[in-house]
């Protein structure tokens, strides 16, 4: 998932961020949002384990609010900025999810 406006590194971006960040939409590392997933996740779209939902994926998800890795999203900034809304370190969005 790349979006225009990704962050790499620590940023705090609203909508991703990488690394232990508390962004309200995705978040990878440590995050603990309702549709966020990690390892084994249970969100009601998530599935965990080997489950197949029709919205969520095992293993490496994408969902349109989540990002692993480096995610681009339209919100986040690359390096080591302080957006507004980027947030780092560890993050808990309520869309987030890490694979980590």
């Amino acid at each position: 998932p790349r979006s225009p406006k990704v962050t790499k590194g620590h940023q705090r971006s609203p909508k991703v961020t990488k690394g232990h960040q508390r962004s309200p939409k995705v978040t990878k590392g440590h995050q603990r949002s309702p549709k966020v997933t990690k390892g084994h996740q249970r969100s009601p779209k998530v599935t965990k384990g080997h489950q197949r939902s029709p919205k969520v994926t095992k293993g490496h998800q994408r969902s349109p609010k989540v990002t692993k890795g480096h995610q681009r999203s339209p919100k986040v900034t690359k390096g080591h900025q302080r957006s507004p809304k980027v947030t780092k370190g560890h993050q808990r969005s309520p869309k987030v999810t890490l694979w980590g």
